[in-house]
């Protein structure tokens, strides 16, 4: 059985994908046939150097994404409905050249004549995913199309279902579910009832039991990243790697806990030995953290750097943390080990709303924390958001006032609002949370509203409070002032993809 595994545009434009190179590491220990098919790195390679291909990426990101891959539900509606409406948001021009931009992921993709695709899908990337399925179940109706990945959780993956080119959805870690779904496929079995799946049959969904979590992630081969054309990536020249997975907090608005369920970490001479083999196989010197946070065993990360220090190891990384009290020696441990940028997920300076986010941090070890890792020679990217229920002017004025006293512990900044995440603790409780969604599933054909599960998914940008004094408009003026703030204050302002 010959398998394909796609990265649909728009991912990340600095790494290949290491989901896919986990896949396909797994996929070949176990004899398939498997390559893959990069169509994120082909689209910023085609919008790099193509003036039409960049003019068109700028209105889409603007129409498509935001700072957080927030989709655009008109956007996405009409580019993946066009021929349902009478009125469109976008031109037929557009139309048009977002067709020719499929075709041509069509043509890339069935060159490798696959008999199962699998399809990698962020919130970023679900709508070329979507319109690269259709048109492949077009042309070739007997493949089968699987979605898997972060999107494919809380009601998204039976939307997908709903789609009649779409054969099969893959929900939560996918190491072990995607063998034992292709081993019954070749045994000729059309529903296999697996934990992990979701399959149809005669038009109704099935769900099969979530799959237990790999307790020992050490037991997963090494990700294989021998089918990407790295020489694609060379402007950026890094590979990812991940050292954890989940995380041990428990933010009320994040929904990352939903996916992974608990924090697990690898061994870190794994991951130090799995490194060093990328080292000499592909030359590569830069290494990105995946993790959602580096510094959740702080034991673990010393022996990582330990490792590397001892083998005088010549890399270079970059990490996520989370801001908790980490002892001088060890940040200057972590320069030493290659380190030179961390990514610190703040929110607020507000004690009161990092308690009410159920942070689990204070402003005063933010502050030392962030001052000691640049007295140890760090470049610090800080992120923030805005807008969160029980957030005042009064708060907002603390966070501007905060990152203003402290702009010489922090390089970069990168803002946001907060966006309801279903699986999040907050999305499964707004009325605790005194949040009010918004309906506009009027605006839409009945045909299309009942493919969508919940079509206020792609809405819960525009939630208000009760009383309608926290909202879209005060989110997104807050967000504007912050940054127009920092960058007079002279920090850099990352505007995301």
């Amino acid at each position: 059985m010959r398998v394909t595994l796609v990265q649909a545009p728009v991912y990340d434009r600095q790494s290949p994908s290491l989901a896919l190179a986990y896949l396909s590491s797994v996929l070949a220990e176990n004899d398939y046939d498997v390559n893959i098919v990069d169509l994120n790195r082909d689209f910023f390679k085609s919008v790099d150097e193509n003036e039409k291909f960049e003019s068109f990426f700028k209105k889409f990101r603007v129409n498509y994404i935001n700072q957080w891959y927030q989709i655009d539900i008109d956007y996405f509606v009409n580019v993946l409905f066009y021929e349902k409406f009478k009125k469109h948001s976008i031109t037929e021009d557009e139309y048009g050249f977002i067709n020719s931009i499929v075709d041509n992921f069509v043509g890339k993709i069935l060159q490798k004549t696959p008999d199962v695709i699998g399809f990698s899908v962020y919130q970023s990337s679900a709508l070329f995913s979507l319109l690269t399925a259709r048109e492949i179940k077009k042309k070739k109706p007997e493949t089968v199309i699987i979605f898997g990945g972060p999107d494919c959780l809380n009601s998204k993956e039976e939307f997908f279902l709903k789609q009649d080119y779409i054969d099969f959805v893959v929900f939560g870690e996918g190491e072990v579910t995607i063998v034992e779904l292709l081993d019954s496929l070749e045994m000729g079995v059309c529903y296999p009832e697996s934990d992990g799946v979701m399959w149809k049959n005669e038009n109704k969904i099935y769900r099969g039991k979530n799959r237990e979590l790999i307790k020992d992630l050490d037991r997963i081969p090494y990700p294989n990243f021998d089918l990407f054309n790295l020489a694609d990536y060379n402007k950026v020249w890094q590979l990812p790697v991940l050292m954890t997975r989940g995380c041990t907090g428990n933010c009320y608005f994040c929904f990352e806990n939903n996916y992974y369920r608990c924090f697990r970490k690898r061994n870190p001479a794994h991951v130090f030995y799995e490194i060093k083999r990328n080292l000499r196989k592909y030359n590569i010197y830069y290494y990105a953290f995946n993790d959602s946070l580096i510094n959740g065993d702080l034991y673990q990360l010393e022996k990582f750097c330990d490792l590397v220090i001892k083998e005088n190891l010549n890399i270079k990384w970059w990490a996520q943390v989370r801001p908790r009290r980490m002892p001088f020696d060890l940040l200057k441990k972590m320069r030493r080990a290659g380190c030179y940028h961390l990514f610190f997920g703040i929110e607020s300076a507000s004690q009161k709303v990092l308690n009410d986010m159920r942070k689990g941090t204070k402003v005063e070890i933010i502050k030392e924390t962030l001052r000691l890792s640049k007295k140890a020679g760090f470049k610090i990217t800080s992120f923030w958001m805005f807008g969160y229920p029980t957030e005042t002017d009064k708060d907002f004025k603390m966070t501007c006032d905060f990152v203003k006293e402290n702009k010489k512990n922090i390089d970069f900044v990168y803002a946001t609002t907060l966006i309801l995440r279903p699986g999040s603790i907050i999305y499964s409780d707004i009325d605790k949370f005194d949040i009010k969604l918004p309906e506009f599933t009027k605006k839409y054909p009945e045909e299309i509203c009942s493919l969508f599960p919940d079509l206020n998914f792609y809405y819960l940008y525009y939630w208000t409070s009760q009383e309608g004094r926290n909202n879209a408009d005060v989110r997104h003026k807050r967000y504007g002032f912050f940054k127009d703030h920092a960058r007079k204050i002279g920090l850099s302002v990352d505007e995301g993809i």
